[in-house]
């Protein structure tokens, strides 16, 4: 009983931050929509995709950061704990700069992933990424200050800046737009605006809560420290790799479909629609992610106790083996914790998944509400079934990812998403072959999430270090 009051306090101040993102794009959608041009519409969705792709190629950090800092917590290394947020913060800006300099000098370059050279929307999409390109940083040094929050199961602070945040967005949106006559540019502003005042409490927050001290913050982090921040964003990388190597292929294939921008706006709308869904069900991921690995953490904790007490010069022997024998059982314990926690999760993460995507079916209607062009409209609606019915894999796929990040088992999440990535490749020839429009799109798209959650829950159940058969939780780790 407890432990699900836990897990729903987490989860639901995890779902109303995370689906603030989706929401304030719907906002955006619906102005830019105002404008009353499919071009500038499908513009703003292939420089947003151009940048949540590199974004999360890049941002390894959150997936990383989380689970070191709950261990930590958990076993009251406090001083570990706020070393490994400063690194994090360091590398977020150096690798933000990186971001920022490489959009701003080949923005047509990373376009290009997304859309042909000759594409319609090809102007307004360039003119709004230069703009939004400057919020890279601040973007990068938020998704590193919410997982630092998070490894310490406080979501609510993260909530209340976010709120911030994105109200702020939304404000500014009709006001850069239309009174300040700045069209798609004013979108962008808004945009860059909200996310440094984000980056900014955030940043301000954790050094008055001693969380991390802006000395640290631009030191230079020794190798040794560095490590496994290095170690599990390789793997994080990869993953992050080949999930954006399949969405933005997709993207690809739907803005090639035609040279009027219908096909390629139409997706754009139905791509806001899936990602409240996802970002719902990522909201449990991350939640997974915290429990499990601070699960771990108390393990350690407590392994790490006895055997320091074992190894007293005064113990007897038999004392010795009493310990080590208590250090087994805490071992078991732990893992026993943590396979029961992982489960609640994917049950959270089924039903979750069940509810919004008959939510998701009811709400089809809504789709004409958000483009004036009723062909945009008509194409969106054609394939709002299948993005409907992929939330239902939704929930146990993304549950499923945090729990393996939450045991630090990023190889096998990199694994999972390669072998998804060619799934999405090879199906997505065959849509452009046949001429199989959005709904081979999303058809295809529907297949990476069948392999995903194969993978997650083959994971789990068979080879895993959760896996029944594994009953000791170290043994498995290192084999993992």
């Amino acid at each position: 009983y407890h432990h699900h009051l836990l897990l729903l306090f987490l989860s639901s101040f995890s779902v109303l931050n995370i689906i603030l993102l989706p929401l304030v794009g719907l906002v955006d959608t619906y102005w830019v929509g105002k404008l009353g041009s499919a071009t500038e519409l499908a513009g703003m969705g292939a420089a947003n995709q151009v940048f949540s792709t590199i974004s999360w190629a890049v941002s390894f950090l959150p997936s990383v950061t989380t689970p070191l800092v709950a261990m930590a917590l958990a076993r009251g290394q406090k001083e570990v704990a706020e070393t490994r947020i400063a690194e994090s913060l360091f590398v977020a800006m150096i690798v933000g700069t990186l971001g920022l300099t490489f959009l701003q000098v080949n923005p047509l370059l990373a376009l290009s992933l997304v859309a042909r050279t000759d594409a319609p929307f090809l102007e307004p999409a360039q003119e709004y990424l230069l703009l939004r390109s400057f919020s890279f940083i601040p973007a990068l040094l938020t998704t590193v200050a919410f997982s630092a929050f998070r490894g310490k199961m406080d979501t609510t602070t993260p909530l209340l800046i976010s709120v911030f945040a994105n109200v702020l967005n939304c404000i500014l949106d009709p006001i850069l737009m239309f009174t300040f006559n700045m069209g798609l540019r004013g979108a962008a502003l808004a945009t860059v605006i909200a996310e440094f005042a984000s980056a900014f409490v955030f940043m301000t927050l954790m050094i008055r809560q001693k969380m991390v001290r802006l000395s640290k913050i631009f030191r230079v982090p020794e190798w040794a420290s560095l490590k496994p921040l290095v170690a599990g964003g390789a793997a994080i990388q990869m993953r992050s790799l080949m999930m954006n190597l399949a969405l933005l292929s997709a993207t690809r294939t739907a803005n090639g479909m035609d040279s009027n921008g219908v096909s390629a706006a139409a997706y754009q709308l139905t791509v806001i629609f899936w990602q409240l869904g996802a970002t719902v069900m990522l909201a449990l991921s991350t939640t997974a992610s915290v429990m499990v690995s601070s699960q771990l953490g108390k393990g350690g904790s407590s392994s790490s106790s006895s055997s320091s007490s074992g190894g007293e010069e005064k113990e007897g022997e038999k004392k010795k083996s009493t310990n080590a024998g208590d250090s087994k059982l805490a071992a078991y314990n732990v893992s026993a914790a943590a396979r029961d926690t992982a489960d609640r999760m994917l049950g959270w993460g089924l039903t979750s998944g069940l509810i919004f995507g008959i939510a998701q079916l009811l709400s089809m209607p809504l789709i004409g509400k958000f483009s004036s062009i009723e062909a945009v409209n008509e194409a969106a609606r054609s394939a709002a079934a299948l993005v409907a019915l992929s939330q239902f894999l939704n929930g146990l796929t993304f549950t499923g990812e945090g729990i393996m990040q939450g045991l630090s088992c990023f190889r096998g999440l990199a694994i999972i998403s390669m072998l998804g990535a060619v799934a999405v490749l090879l199906g997505l020839k065959i849509v452009s072959i046949f001429n199989l429009g959005l709904t081979g799109v999303w058809s295809i798209l529907l297949l990476f999430g069948v392999v995903r959650v194969a993978g997650v829950l083959l994971h789990r159940y068979k080879i895993g270090p959760l896996a029944e058969a594994n009953s000791s939780l170290k043994s498995s780790t290192s084999s993992t």
